[in-house]
């Protein structure tokens, strides 16, 4: 059936770039599809499992490997995937169908050892063959597929119950580019179990016992042969002695006998049947012998065959004995290493347990360390914010030092204003105290002392210290102007 499918792709020239347009896959699925294909509607998954809808409903008898469960897996991840315009027959998509096979363990007797199935595998990587030589993605993924043992398993089982056509297309498969030939004829076998050779030489061994046997039974068989034909022989040369005494005194009566004349035509009567007689009987017993002879000589051959291949098969058996026996010593060295192997996997358990046990402790300290790191973070994070609150006051701190540095400057310029001007007024001061000494000392000399000097004191100044009390007067303004500017 799936031969079937994928025959009109096969037998079409596909010509570079077109193998993937509508048309071309609708060809395949045409023969099978008996309703009208709607131009746009065809790649549906729905479609496409209308292709294999007659043989998953298919009633099938208690033993048989087409399960429709069985034959539902296979195609379920290419009937489960939502397919878009042109791109259902990438490699991708084809891969999903052998993922069962390559994701499971093949044992004897599985369903995929059935001829059916293997006939399904081999006809899609026939079809993917076909198809690596004109794309490389499907060549990377016929090649990747080959390389697989399960594969591998299913072309091997193929080829041996699979039909004429199956063994044909297994052959061409593994002439192809991608199957890994160089890995087999290579003597390569590190990458085997010793089980697996020990298991080869004990069917190899089994095979030889066998055919042992076989051999000593036919030597048994050809042994009571030859004997029957001795036997034979013998009773044979007995009849010969025999007849032969019989016709010796036959011959002695008619010699015996003194009036011959009268007996001349009963003699010349028996004579015929006597020679027929004697004729017979040479030619029969000289038959015989030849042949029993023969017989004998084949059988002495066939012995000799068969005690040489018995010895051959004894000397080759006494090889494989002395080669299971190193296999036996190899693998009780092995079974020495596995046994230490598994001492130290339990010492290394019980370093492994120790070491989850420090390192659960670990992670127990790493919590915490974590939370002590959360909360100095949270305190961190708090200080920067205080810190972002701080300098947003030093900000306007310094904006306010800054005019008050200003003002403070523009007072100091104030201030030596003002001290000019003491300056100036020291200088007046002064003046009019060498005025006032310059008057005092006219006052000795006129007679209007009183009266000056109360006109004196009533423009506020004395007569004996006007200047000072002037000077006690202004300089505690300007200490009281410099105390208020630093405020």
């Amino acid at each position: 059936v799936v031969q079937k499918v994928f025959q009109p792709l096969l037998c079409t020239k596909v010509k570079s770039g077109d193998w993937l347009f509508p048309q071309v896959v609708q060809k395949v699925f045409q023969p099978l599809l008996c309703t009208k294909v709607k131009s746009g509607d065809w790649l549906f998954p729905q479609v496409v499992q209308k292709v294999f809808q007659p043989l998953l409903c298919t009633k099938v008898k208690s033993g048989d490997w087409l399960f429709p469960q069985v034959v539902q897996k296979v195609f379920q991840p290419l009937l489960c995937t939502e397919v878009k315009s042109g791109d259902w027959l990438f490699p991708q998509v084809v891969q999903k169908v052998f993922q069962p096979l390559l994701c499971t363990e093949v044992k004897s007797g599985d369903n995929f050892f059935q001829s059916e199935v293997t006939a399904l595998y081999v006809h899609s990587l026939d079809l993917m063959s076909d198809l690596a030589s004109h794309d490389a993605q499907w060549l990377n993924l016929y090649s990747g597929l080959l390389q697989h043992k399960q594969v591998q398993m299913v072309l091997a089982v193929a080829l041996y119950t699979g039909s004429e056509i199956i063994k044909k297309k297994v052959l061409f498969l593994t002439s192809t580019v991608g199957f890994p030939s160089e890995r087999y004829a290579a003597p390569n076998i590190s990458d085997i179990s010793t089980s697996a050779v020990m298991e080869l030489y004990e069917y190899k061994l089994a095979s030889m016992s066998h055919s042992e046997r076989a051999l000593q039974s036919s030597l048994e068989a050809a042994n009571t042969h030859s004997t029957h034909l001795q036997h034979r022989l013998a009773q044979l040369t007995a009849e010969i002695s025999r007849r032969q005494q019989l016709l010796f005194h036959t011959q002695q009566c008619l010699e015996g006998v003194p009036s011959y004349d009268r007996y001349i035509p009963s003699v010349s009567e028996l004579r015929p049947q006597i020679c027929s007689v004697l004729s017979s009987a040479s030619s029969f017993s000289s038959q015989n012998f030849l042949l029993y002879f023969n017989e004998d000589k084949n059988k002495q051959m066939l012995i000799g065959n068969l005690t040489a291949t018995i010895e051959s098969l004894r000397k080759n058996l006494d090889e494989n004995k002395e080669e299971l026996m190193e296999s036996q010593q190899s693998n009780e060295e092995l079974k020495k290493k596995n046994e230490d192997a598994f001492k130290e996997l339990k010492i290394l358990e019980m370093h492994n347990k120790e070491s989850t046990s420090k390192i659960s402790e670990l992670n127990k300290m790493l919590s915490k360390m974590e939370d002590r790191i959360n909360k100095r973070e949270r305190v961190i994070q708090e200080k920067d914010t205080e810190i972002s609150k701080l300098s947003k006051n030093i900000e306007a701190f310094t904006a306010e030092v800054s005019n008050l540095n200003m003002f403070a400057k523009s007072q100091e310029r104030r201030l030596n204003e003002k001290d000019a001007e003491l300056n100036s007024v020291r200088v007046k001061l002064n003046e009019l105290q060498r005025m006032r000494d310059f008057r005092t000392c006219h006052t000795h000399s006129h007679s209007r002392d009183g009266t000056e000097k109360a006109a004196f004191s009533c423009h506020g100044y004395s007569s004996d210290g006007d200047a000072n009390s002037l000077g006690v007067d202004l300089l505690p303004r300007v200490e009281r102007k410099r105390a208020g500017k630093y405020r």
